[in-house]
């Protein structure tokens, strides 16, 4: 299995906090969970549409789904290909914008998609790897400013209960890692977030998996820069939103603006009405 590129050295905060280190401890990187869905995981959601082999389904049926435009995620709502593979007729392990470093022996893949997800139709099914080892990977590239904060954030469920509980999950970035979830139990799709720093251009996102009897749930994943405005010049780089769905907040210093001009009417008007009277 191919080993994923480590790019730069990061300084990494959880949530709020930013820590002066390359490396976070397990301890130290407990994330802040901030909202849990209360589907049930246990019963998968059948599509809207007939499942069709190279036909992606269409995720705006669910009224939840919203493609956030300041999020660096290339795909991070795995909506983007159809569940079923048609060359092997399996769920689809080939997923738009990752590298999906899963495949322990020829076309045998860990992480799939599934048609059980967060939000929309589809989410990321990592299910079991080798007994004697090895971890499935899930990666991509993110373009980073150098210096600016991130808030990285995702959903993750679980269909594993004890007895039959074994996983683990990690998160890295810029390769390092900055979480380990080791044997999450039963649970809906949970968020989890934390905030890093850059210091490069180019930032590796990572996921790492093993699941010993059933599998785990990944979706909605974003990084969106922490002080990025939602504005309607980055909206506009985006077809996929509904334009009157959208508001554009003037900055401040055009409200500046509406309010001296406002003012400057209404001395005008007070004055055409003295002149008047007089």
């Amino acid at each position: 299995m191919k080993s994923a590129k480590k790019l730069g050295v990061f300084v990494f905060g959880i949530t709020s906090a930013v820590v002066s280190s390359a490396y976070i401890p397990a301890a130290q990187a407990e994330p802040i969970i901030t909202y849990v869905n209360p589907v049930d995981p246990s019963a998968p959601q059948a599509p809207a549409a007939p499942i069709t082999p190279n036909e992606a389904l269409d995720p705006t049926v669910d009224a939840k789904y919203f493609v956030d435009p300041r999020n660096l995620v290339v795909n991070g709502d795995f909506e983007d290909d159809p569940l079923i593979d048609a060359t092997s007729g399996k769920r689809n392990p080939f997923i738009t914008g990752w590298t999906n470093d899963s495949s322990f022996s020829a076309g045998s893949y860990s992480d799939r998609l599934d048609n059980y997800a967060n939000t929309g139709l589809l989410s990321l099914r990592l299910a079991g790897t080798p007994q004697s080892g090895g971890t499935a990977f899930l990666s991509q590239i993110l373009d980073t400013v150098v210096g600016e904060e991130y808030k990285l954030s995702y959903f993750l469920a679980s269909v594993e209960e004890a007895p039959r509980l074994q996983n683990l999950f990690q998160t890295f970035v810029g390769g390092n890692l900055i979480d380990t979830k080791t044997n999450v139990s039963y649970q809906p799709f949970t968020k989890y977030e934390y905030n890093f720093v850059a210091d490069s251009t180019s930032t590796e996102l990572k996921f790492g998996s093993q699941v010993r009897y059933d599998y785990l749930n990944l979706d909605d994943v974003k990084v969106k820069a922490v002080n990025a405005p939602f504005s309607a010049s980055r909206i506009a780089n985006f077809s996929t939103i509904d334009d009157a769905s959208v508001k554009d907040v003037p900055e401040p210093s055009i409200f500046g603006g509406i309010a001296i001009a406002g003012l400057m009417g209404m001395w005008m008007k007070k004055k055409q009405l003295v002149r008047k009277n007089g």
